[in-house]
């Protein structure tokens, strides 16, 4: 059942809403954000013996800090209980962007300069050509799920071009993939949990098939081939890598573009401009991290006690830091609920984190959106929706579901 909260914000109240009902009243709730910010931009909720971030500054400095964490036990075992037993949740826990110290900075090291702008020139050529074959089949289709058809599509697409895959010879990522990340979520029933295992078997299955054909034969241009030839990875940690950069980097690619064209929709005006003048796609891009990200919540421990916002958080506490609130603090961005095509300080946005612990693909889903949301204009005259967009949150990913009809 959906929680709407009253004009009394009371900071406990949008806690049990955000992150222990675990559904949310949309637009409402980032209002709400927004007073709560002024009233307690960190605060304790004890019902959930967790403190929440909300505050720009505040999120930074949790994001920031060398006593706050990602590689911190207690969290998961308190906020989703029961993960230690289910293989899917295990696996994924596995990847490098879950640990701290020198585990996290080897890998971080080895993998930044696959994933940097200058790198990104190649896949900026395939994507040229990829997206208008994409938009093109939804067009002739006259539309449907946004999310399957175009979102989900576009990024196994790029996956497949990253690591080079082939749909002939690979499991269907597209089934696999949204049940895998399902475990972030909220409250999985016992038959969720099962299908998440049995997903993730199959992933699992794959990616030790075919690291090892890969590092018996290392040649090609795509960037598993060069991560092999690098040697700085051995099998586990490549099969590791292999699953979460299929599962974690596809669904959060996917829900980022369907949540953008969702806001494009709800903005005509903007649309017309964009149709008008493509190269608005750049800042519009922008307005879509920071208003629509498709991960909004990042959670932490305290593995020491650590100064914020002028308060204490205890060793031992779980911190999650809305970076969807920060990116809508009126402190930093002025009229932060709308989309503003000229925003001066657009850049200030964190919603690929900030820190060691920055998104590594962020610039995969940058160059993605940029070309996806002119060819989408450029191809269909109309673009109307079918029905209400919808949406739920789990403990990061944001989902939006979005039927259009195109011509």
């Amino acid at each position: 059942m959906t929680t709407i909260l009253s004009s009394d914000i009371d900071p406990q109240a949008i806690a049990r809403c955000v992150f222990i009902d675990g559904q949310v009243d949309g637009d409402r709730l980032w209002h709400d954000l927004e007073k709560l910010q002024r009233q307690a931009p960190l605060f304790y909720c004890p019902e959930a013996d967790l403190w929440i971030a909300t505050g720009y500054a505040e999120v930074r400095s949790i994001l920031a800090a060398k006593g706050v964490q990602v590689a911190f036990a207690d969290r998961n075992d308190r906020l989703t209980p029961g993960w230690r037993g289910h293989r899917s949740r295990r696996n994924m826990e596995a990847w490098f962007g879950h640990k701290d110290g020198a585990d996290h900075m080897r890998t971080r090291r080895a993998l930044n300069g696959f994933f940097l702008p200058s790198a990104m020139r190649a896949l900026g050529a395939f994507l040229d050509l990829v997206i208008p074959d994409i938009v093109g089949n939804y067009r002739a289709r006259g539309g449907g799920d946004f999310l399957d058809l175009v979102g989900f599509e576009l990024t196994v697409r790029v996956t497949d071009h990253l690591l080079g895959l082939s749909p002939s010879d690979r499991p269907d990522f597209r089934a696999l993939i949204p049940r895998i990340m399902k475990t972030f979520d909220f409250g999985l029933t016992d038959a969720e949990w099962q299908a998440a295992d049995e997903a993730s078997d199959e992933m699992r299955a794959f990616w030790n098939e075919r690291i090892g054909e890969r590092i018996a034969d290392p040649r090609g241009d795509d960037i598993l081939a060069q991560i092999i030839r690098s040697g700085a990875f051995d099998h586990d940690e490549l099969v590791v890598m292999g699953e979460n950069i299929v599962a974690a980097g596809s669904d959060t690619t996917a829900h980022s573009s369907t949540n953008g064209m969702a806001l494009l929709m709800r903005h005509p005006e903007i649309m017309d401009r964009l149709r008008l003048n493509p190269s608005l796609a750049e800042p519009f891009v922008g307005e879509v991290m920071r208003l629509v990200s498709a991960a909004p919540v990042s959670g932490r421990g305290t593995v020491e006690s650590s100064e914020i916002g002028g308060l204490t958080l205890p060793k031992g506490g779980i911190v999650l830091a809305v970076l969807g609130a920060a990116n809508r603090d009126p402190a930093i961005f002025d009229r932060p609920h709308e989309v503003d095509l000229a925003r001066p300080n657009a850049s200030k946005a964190i919603s690929f984190g900030h820190g060691l612990h920055i998104c590594l693909g962020q610039w995969v889903v940058r160059e993605a959106l940029l070309r996806l949301y002119p060819e989408m204009l450029r191809q269909c005259a109309t673009i109307e929706l079918e029905g209400p967009a919808s949406e739920a949150r789990g403990l990061g990913i944001r989902h939006v579901s979005l039927r259009l009809r195109v011509k």
